[in-house]
């Protein structure tokens, strides 16, 4: 993919130049700004990009990703990433949202860390058409140590809804743990298991 784009002669594309040199103006604050400074001609180079590519914006410092046809390219770093290939779904995707509806189910497991439940998880898959499960990686600290974010993206009708998150919670019980709707966990301020108290 890297190759496609760079086979194309690289520009400074003014948008991003003009995005580069407000963001530096904006960190210096009240302090004059030379842009001619070899620093910051060296941040313009981040605005270098393949002829014909277009502008991915950046709500975080401004710096912008581009776009080569169907080739988007962003940082890395999740929090400016993040934005901006929201942004590039919804401007130039929206006609793909929701295409095929479903419902996300989210759920606490207490008591088994996510190797106990990978099984589980891969189980529900491989029986029920339509079911995909996983665990985020991000978990709330207040939480037990020993405990994983189980989600379920479900395309089935309401009545076969319950039946595949009946067969986790069964699950879940039969390997020892405890589980929780995500609204229930929301309800416990603070508490470090199910039946616990809190701080």
């Amino acid at each position: 993919m890297r190759r496609r784009c760079t086979r194309r002669a690289a520009r400074l594309h003014p948008e991003a130049a003009e995005l580069i040199c407000a963001q530096i103006r904006e960190t210096a604050g009240d302090k004059p700004v030379d842009l001619d400074l070899p620093e910051n001609l060296h941040r313009l180079n981040m605005g270098t990009v393949p002829k014909g590519a277009t502008i991915i914006p950046n709500s975080y410092n401004r710096i912008p990703g581009f776009s080569v046809g169907n080739i988007h390219l962003v940082p890395g770093f999740p929090v400016m990433a993040w934005p901006m290939i929201e942004w590039v779904l919804d401007t130039k995707y929206a006609d793909l949202h929701h295409a095929k509806p479903y419902v996300e189910r989210s759920v606490l497991v207490f008591g088994l860390p996510e190797s106990r439940i990978t099984s589980l998880m891969k189980s529900i898959e491989s029986d029920f058409a339509g079911v995909r499960v996983f665990t985020p990686a991000k978990r709330r600290r207040r939480h037990a140590r020993r405990s994983a974010w189980a989600r379920a993206l479900i395309w089935v009708s309401r009545a076969s809804r319950k039946q595949r998150m009946q067969r986790l919670r069964e699950g879940v019980a039969a390997l020892g743990g405890k589980i929780m709707e995500l609204s229930q966990v929301q309800q416990l301020k603070g508490c470090c298991e199910p039946g616990g108290s809190s701080r």
